[in-house]
């Protein structure tokens, strides 16, 4: 099939379903997990600490 050809024939549209999460992000341990910690209270200073400035 040559190149004018296939840009007639157009686009295919798939849609797609919306399913639920597998994982409740809310109640995930995961997140939130460095709230605690008072060295990344400032997230800023915190990777400035890292890159030296």
């Amino acid at each position: 099939m040559d190149f004018i050809a296939l840009l007639h024939q157009g686009y295919v549209i798939i849609e797609c379903t919306p399913e639920s999460p597998e994982f409740d992000l809310i109640n995930d341990s995961f997140i939130g997990m460095r709230r605690h910690r008072q060295d990344l209270a400032n997230n800023t200073a915190w990777v400035h600490s890292l890159q030296g400035l």
